[in-house]
C-alpha cells in the first residue's frame, strides 16, 4: 500500500511572496535516482536514504535571503517540492549515511519546461578553501563573505582573508565574495575607508578532496 505524506514547509523569503510544499510518496524502487523537475514541481527520488534541499538560484545563505526547502526520502520514496514560482532552482542530495553528495545546478522551472537528469552515485564530498583576493586590485578580501550563491555553503574571511568551505559536492561552481573591506593598495583619501568587494571566481571542486583557490 501506498503511504502518502504531506509535510508543508515555509520558505525562507525575500521580496516577493514564495510558498512551497513538499511530499514524500512510497512504492517505488531503482538502482538509478532522478532529478526531475515539470509543472511547478522538483521531484527527486533517491538510490539511499536521503536528506534533500532546494535552493533559489540568488539564495544566500549567510543573510540569508531567498528561496529554501528541505525533506528526508528513503531509498525508493520520492520527494516531490511543489513550488509556486517560476525560475532556476538548485538541488542538493546528500546520503544519511555515506555523506556522499550531489548539487544539481540551474534546474529550470517554468510552464513550458521539462527537465530530467538521473545519477548512479553520491561521491564523496570536497573541500574549498583559499584566500579571498580582489580580481581587480589583487588586495586581500577582508571581513567579506565567501559564498556559492543559491547553496548552503558559505564562510566569513574575517581579519586574514582566509575561508574554507566543507562539505561541497564534485562539481564546477561560481565562488563569490561580498562585502566591504580596506585596500591596502589604495590610501583611504583616495578609496574611502571601504570599498565593496562584488566578485567571483570559478572553480572546481573533485571528490574527496581539498580544493585551494590560488590567485
Amino acid at each position: 500500500m501506498n503511504i502518502l505524506r504531506m509535510i508543508v514547509f515555509a520558505a525562507i523569503i525575500s521580496g516577493a511572496g514564495l510558498r512551497c510544499s513538499m511530499q514524500v510518496a512510497g512504492g517505488n524502487s531503482s538502482e538509478t535516482g532522478t532529478v526531475t523537475a515539470v509543472s511547478g514541481r522538483i521531484s527527486v527520488m533517491p538510490i539511499s536514504p536521503c536528506s534533500v534541499w532546494v535552493y533559489g538560484a540568488d539564495y544566500q545563505a549567510f543573510t540569508p535571503a531567498g528561496f529554501s526547502a528541505a525533506a528526508f526520502a528513503d531509498s525508493g520514496d520520492t520527494a516531490a517540492f511543489t513550488i509556486a514560482d517560476t525560475g532556476r532552482y538548485n538541488v542538493l542530495i546528500r546520503d544519511t549515511v555515506t555523506a556522499g553528495a550531489l548539487f544539481v545546478q540551474s534546474v529550470p522551472l517554468f510552464p513550458d519546461s521539462s527537465y530530467s537528469q538521473r545519477y548512479e552515485e553520491l561521491p564523496q564530498p570536497g573541500i574549498l578553501t583559499g584566500i579571498a583576493r580582489s580580481n581587480t586590485r589583487g588586495d586581500t578580501l577582508t571581513w567579506t563573505y565567501a559564498f556559492i550563491p543559491g547553496s548552503p555553503f558559505w564562510d566569513y574571511t574575517g581579519n586574514t582573508g582566509q575561508f574554507t568551505l566543507p562539505g561541497i559536492p564534485a562539481g564546477a561552481y561560481v565562488l563569490k565574495y561580498f562585502g566591504a573591506y580596506q585596500s591596502m593598495a589604495c590610501p583611504a583619501n583616495i578609496c574611502g575607508p571601504e570599498i565593496l568587494a562584488n566578485e567571483t571566481d570559478t572553480i572546481t571542486v573533485r571528490p574527496g578532496q581539498t580544493t585551494e583557490v590560488l590567485k
